[in-house]
């Protein structure tokens, strides 16, 4: 019976890129659930709207203005920002997309900061209005 292996050039080099291979999963020191901001945790912004209307959410900071995206009437939203962007202070925009009225509110920018909005049936009533 003949057996057919590769030579041992052949060999070596398969070893070595298995090696490789195995060396660069490894190193990925960053997990599923993890940031992907170098070392510095997501300012989290949660949006509850308790409201009918679906709503537009943006941010501004120094750094410019970014669309977060949108929350669905009677829905909720979890929108994660990078903590480069949001420097010193940062400004959270609601809009109601039906009728164009917008409120907005003034936060720290800080690292993990978790910022908890909830937008009630009554629009301006809302806590982000005030």
């Amino acid at each position: 019976m003949k057996t057919h292996s590769l030579p041992l050039p052949g060999r070596v080099l398969l070893a070595l890129s298995l090696l490789g291979l195995a060396a660069a999963c490894a190193s990925s020191s960053r997990s599923e659930g993890e940031s992907p901001y170098a070392g510095d945790r997501p300012v989290v912004v949660q949006i509850q709207n308790r409201n009918f209307f679906d709503l537009l959410v943006f941010a501004d900071s120094r750094a410019g203005q970014r669309r977060l995206g949108y929350v669905t009437g009677k829905g909720e939203e979890i929108f994660r920002i990078d903590p480069a962007f949001a420097v010193d202070e940062l400004r959270i925009r609601v809009r109601e997309m039906e009728r164009g009225r917008e409120c907005s509110q003034h936060y720290p920018g800080a690292p993990g900061q978790v910022i908890r909005i909830v937008v009630t049936e009554t629009f301006a009533r809302s806590q982000i209005c005030f």
